[in-house]
């Protein structure tokens, strides 16, 4: 197999077209659905606290089940 000069080159005009021209990419449907599976994998795997603290935010986060008196700690 021989090597196409700039094909490096060639390669990434191609995929030009897939990468998003300003900052990130716009969020999609299958944005909750892996923050759910890395969310329940982080479970499954015993991971640190820390991995949930940081996508919680203590100033506005309330938590209550259905028909029971809200969690406060």
């Amino acid at each position: 197999m021989t090597a196409q000069p700039n094909s490096a080159a060639v390669y990434e005009s191609q995929l030009r077209q897939f990468k998003p021209e300003h900052g990130l990419a716009a969020t999609n449907a299958n944005d909750p659905r892996l923050f759910l599976y890395e969310w329940f994998t982080h479970f499954e795997r015993a991971a640190s606290v820390d991995f949930y603290l940081r996508h919680l935010d203590d100033a506005n986060m309330r938590v209550e089940f259905p028909g029971q008196a809200p969690l406060n700690s």
